[in-house]
């Protein structure tokens, strides 16, 4: 079987990283064929050097120009761009007959997550990169609430706090921690994965009530 010829768009943080991790073949079946907005200095931080021959866009929007002029060939695409950018890229890349990684979270807006299913052709695959799911701690607590070994779940309380992040994270990048482009500060920024881990373990709430502060 061929493998998913893959292009990741955004290679900050975590694009450079998952760029690492295809180039060492930790994800069999992968391979990385293209990357734009490449940032010299994730990759010094890496220690990653690219491949000379590997296909470098400036932009997302000048890789689909090559990928509809027939000089590069896909079949998936990682997106790993600010918060804003991730249902437009997604649903252009969907247009395309392409799969579609996309790293949390779906969009700023509950409409953006709603759109980007509504763009998914049957055939394809869009999926978002809740890689916390795969930590054993967590799975195992997941296959103690499902199997009820130990009872009905009765209550929960989730408190998670060594996910602290100093301003100078913040300041990294101005979309950051910004109602307009990031979609808000710590919840929609750091609390995604587990926002997640929450409904998947526990399952989602049956009805919610607002909480009014004095």
């Amino acid at each position: 079987m061929d493998a998913i010829k893959t292009a990741i768009i955004g290679m900050g943080n975590m694009g450079s990283q998952y760029a690492a991790y295809l180039l060492s073949g930790k994800v069999p079946g992968m391979e990385l064929a293209a990357v734009t907005r490449v940032r010299p200095e994730q990759l010094l931080a890496l220690d990653l050097a690219l491949p000379e021959d590997l296909p470098v866009f400036s932009s997302a929007d000048a890789l689909f120009d090559a990928l509809d002029a027939g000089r590069i060939r896909l079949d998936a695409v990682i997106i790993a761009t600010p918060h804003r950018l991730h249902a437009e890229q997604s649903i252009a890349a969907m247009k395309r007959g392409l799969h579609v990684l996309c790293d949390k979270p779906a969009g700023i807006y509950s409409r953006q997550a709603r759109l980007m299913e509504e763009s998914r052709p049957g055939s394809l695959v869009c999926a978002y990169i809740f890689h916390q799911r795969t930590f054993p701690s967590y799975r195992r607590i997941r296959q103690i609430v499902h199997s009820k070994i130990l009872g009905n779940l009765k209550r929960v309380s989730w408190t998670a706090t060594d996910w602290y992040r100093s301003n100078a994270y913040y300041q990294s990048s101005s979309w950051r921690g910004t109602w307009k482009l990031d979609g808000g500060g710590t919840l929609l920024n750091q609390c995604p994965h587990n926002l997640d881990l929450l409904q998947w373990i526990c399952g989602m709430p049956a009805r919610t009530h607002p909480c009014v502060l004095p």
